[in-house]
């Protein structure tokens, strides 16, 4: 539970930081004075001055925020900064205030396109049957034993099968004797069959349990 706890704040506050540096590096790029940007709340542990703006690192790990003079107070206090947040123009404030949001959309971008180039996207698994364990079938379901061994199952009825997900659905939503079609494998390559493997009985998923996948 502590360390769920701890890699939830270290996540939120990852993306929180993206959220503020978008705020930051847009204001920037507009010519707004930034007076502090700040990860965390409460007294600072560490800070440093670049130019006009302080940067800081809190006490409470538990979000951050940019201060952008022109944003807030009264308008008085507003015209003391002419290039500040008020008195920039529309486009450029639209653009300082959606920044956080694009740029937490570009970091979840960049990850998706990582995961996918480093093959980290998950790839389905072929409703593969190596064997089908006779003694444990159940009463009325010896219409299994006749499937030959080390198939690809590919339709079972009218339902295409691609992975073992959808094989456990098919086998719920299949009228008894429905055809079993599937995929002989040799020399790695795949010869459709379409045996009249008809069980007695709308298998359920439990009856080819021990059926294995490579």
């Amino acid at each position: 539970m502590l360390t769920a706890a701890i890699l939830l704040i270290l996540v939120a506050n990852g993306l929180i930081l993206v959220h503020e540096l978008g705020h930051l590096f847009a204001a920037k790029w507009a010519g707004m004075p930034v007076q502090s940007f700040s990860v965390g709340f409460g007294p600072p542990l560490f800070a440093f001055r670049i130019g006009p703006t302080r940067y800081q690192l809190a006490l409470v790990p538990l979000g951050g925020f940019v201060r952008i003079m022109g944003m807030r107070g009264t308008e008085e206090e507003r015209r003391e900064w002419p290039t500040g947040f008020a008195f920039q123009s529309l486009g450029r404030r639209i653009c300082v205030v959606s920044a956080g949001v694009l740029a937490n959309a570009w970091l979840a971008a960049i990850l998706f396109a990582g995961l996918a180039l480093t093959g980290g996207a998950t790839v389905p698994t072929p409703a593969r049957v190596e064997a089908v364990f006779e003694e444990d079938l159940p009463a009325q379901a010896e219409g299994w034993a006749a499937l030959p061994r080390n198939v690809d199952i590919v339709r079972l009825g009218e339902r295409e099968v691609k992975a073992w997900g959808e094989f456990a659905l098919a086998l719920l939503g299949t009228e008894a004797g429905s055809q079993l079609h599937y995929c002989r494998r040799s020399s790695h390559r795949c010869r459709r069959c379409s045996d009249a493997l008809t069980p007695a009985h709308r298998p359920r998923p439990r009856d080819c349990a021990r059926a294995t996948a490579s």
